[in-house]
């Protein structure tokens, strides 16, 4: 995990646990563990667990570099927030190490985003998703079912938006109160 908190104000997450702040650990010393993960446990992958890994764009170019600077690619997937997907980010992610992406899309009805206050739209959903796709790294899209207002109409937009996008692994969640 490089970080803790979230800067965005989704209805429907738990991140009470952190709180409204964000807050990222300096790159070198994320990168410091990762040696000593690979000299403790050769791991084959590395998870980054971070909910927001793509938010700051000067911090994952900077992390990228240093990763490949060090000697320390290694197979890696994360999360990242769609709106915050360029080419160069992902070239340089994919540079060091990066195979898989799981993108926060929950819906492909904007009305869903806009009631989750997800702060992206379906456009850049289909926008990073290209993008990851044209670099040869793994698609992987999170959806969330039964949001409060959510119609079939809302349903049938998402359906259409996961067989336009085709990704690899699609993770799926009944909206539940928390």
């Amino acid at each position: 995990v490089t970080s803790r908190g979230c800067p965005y104000h989704c209805t429907w997450c738990s991140k009470q646990v952190y709180g409204d702040t964000f807050r990222r650990r300096e790159a070198d010393a994320v990168l410091d563990e990762l040696a000593w993960l690979r000299e403790t446990w050769s791991p084959d992958q590395i998870w980054f667990a971070d909910d927001l890994f793509t938010v700051n764009r000067r911090w994952v170019l900077a992390f990228a570099r240093r990763m490949v600077e060090r000697g320390l690619q290694t197979p890696f997937y994360l999360v990242g927030r769609p709106e915050n997907i360029d080419p160069p980010m992902i070239a340089a992610l994919q540079k060091a190490g990066l195979t898989r992406m799981y993108l926060s899309a929950e819906s492909g009805a904007q009305s869903v985003l806009d009631a989750m206050r997800k702060d992206d739209t379906v456009a850049d959903i289909r926008r990073a998703s290209a993008i990851l796709k044209s670099h040869g790294v793994e698609l992987g899209v999170f959806v969330m079912l039964g949001y409060p207002g959510e119609t079939a109409a809302d349903v049938d937009a998402t359906t259409r938006m996961l067989h336009d996008i085709e990704p690899d692994v699609t993770l799926l969640s009944v909206a539940h109160p928390m």
